[in-house]
């Protein structure tokens, strides 16, 4: 993973698991930005770039499927050339679930609890990607 500090921005509305995730992602050199709903998420992806999103699939106010979707549009709509990687976080997934997240432009699933090296392996494949 590369040494530059990466902005993130953590979508999780349960706090406990928002403050574990921090952890971890304040160990690994990232500076976090918070949200705790979609509305949320999607208003804070719109006024500031980050490295990484990391969403929960199931939020109040707006899910994570359709946060996804408006950031995407956003993106879009200010002709990006950057797409910034979404990764949906979840307890538990199906395969609707996966093809519905990759469908709307979310970039990879993880289940929680987060493994680190999980995590580390998932953000060296996306900086790998995004290097071409």
């Amino acid at each position: 993973m590369s040494q530059s500090i990466k902005q993130i921005l953590l979508v999780e509305d349960e706090l406990e698991t928002r403050l574990i995730i921090h952890l971890m992602l304040h160990l690994r050199q990232f500076e976090v930005d918070f949200a705790e709903d979609g509305q949320a998420a999607v208003k804070m992806a719109n006024n500031k770039e980050y490295d990484y999103i990391l969403m929960d699939i199931g939020l109040p106010k707006l899910s994570g499927i359709d946060a996804c979707i408006a950031i995407r549009n956003n993106e879009a709509q200010k002709m990006q050339l950057k797409v910034t990687p979404i990764i949906a976080i979840s307890e538990r997934v199906q395969l609707p679930e996966i093809e519905q997240c990759l469908e709307v432009g979310m970039n990879a699933i993880l289940l929680k609890p987060i493994q680190p090296q999980c995590f580390e392996r998932l953000i060296t494949s996306l900086e790998k990607e995004s290097s071409y």
